[in-house]
């Protein structure tokens, strides 16, 4: 018999998401060795406790603020709940993304790796949650004047990944591995209607332009705030111009920022 769910909340880091999807992978490195004088017999063992994922995609209902904020905080306490599964510590942001599209609302993505296994409790009471995605009004941009960009956005696309090395040492195979942040970056992509001037590069065009501060602001009818992405020290990296008989012409501008 197939299992139906009514309700199976994510909670991050004590953020509730209703995910459109979520999925959850987990799994155990094994080894294998053989010794001369014994054929056809293999040991196997295990060189680390289990290892896992969660993949979320989700409507924004609420303001991105707070998953900004456990991104930028590295915390590998995050206390994470998938329906009736609980995720095992450390936990860690690997990477987010969002979406801001004219037409369609805003989406958000994200992936957790933890190490570990789930463990299982009941199933969340039946109930029927509102849905209510955000409905978006328009967009405040910092610092893009400097590259020409004022308005008339389109599209909106922010991706940022961590990346981290676990060492699991000697003795300690059924303990959690140390995690160590190794290094990151996150991507700011817009669409918009108007060509940027050239900030690639310095003007002799041998040396990179100097990294600016970017920002945008979200905001929903009646002047709600779903938050802003901030760019602390981004640089220009791609922008480029599109122009066709059956459309009006467009434009797109990458930033990006090393962690």
């Amino acid at each position: 018999m197939p299992i139906c769910y009514k309700n199976f909340p994510i909670t991050v880091g004590g953020v509730d998401l209703y995910a459109n999807s979520a999925t959850l992978n987990e799994g155990v490195g094994l080894e294998s060795a053989e010794s001369y004088g014994i054929v056809g017999s293999r040991a196997v063992f295990n060189t680390s406790i289990p290892e896992g994922s969660l993949s979320i995609e989700s409507y924004i209902k609420s303001s991105i603020t707070p998953l900004l904020d456990l991104v930028g905080s590295n915390s590998q306490t995050l206390d994470v709940t998938f329906g009736k599964y609980t995720l095992p510590k450390p936990a860690i942001i690997s990477s987010i993304g969002i979406n801001v599209a004219v037409g369609s609302p805003p989406t958000l993505s994200m992936e957790i790796v933890y190490f570990g296994t789930v463990t299982t409790g009941a199933a969340p009471a039946p109930v029927a949650p509102t849905a209510a995605p955000a409905n978006i009004e328009g967009v405040t941009l910092g610092g893009f004047d400097k590259i020409g960009v004022s308005g008339s956005i389109q599209n909106i696309t922010y991706n940022l990944t961590q990346n981290y090395e676990s060492h699991t040492l000697l003795g300690q195979v059924k303990s959690a591995p140390i995690v160590i942040f190794q290094d990151g970056s996150s991507a700011l992509n817009l669409e918009c209607r108007e060509m940027m001037p050239s900030g690639l590069t310095q003007e002799d065009k041998s040396c990179l332009a100097n990294p600016n501060p970017y920002s945008v602001s979200i905001l929903g009818c009646g002047g709600v705030d779903y938050g802003t992405i901030n760019i602390s020290s981004g640089y220009l990296q791609d922008r480029s111009e599109s122009i066709d008989t059956a459309s009006p012409p467009s434009a797109s501008v990458s930033i990006i920022e090393y962690l």
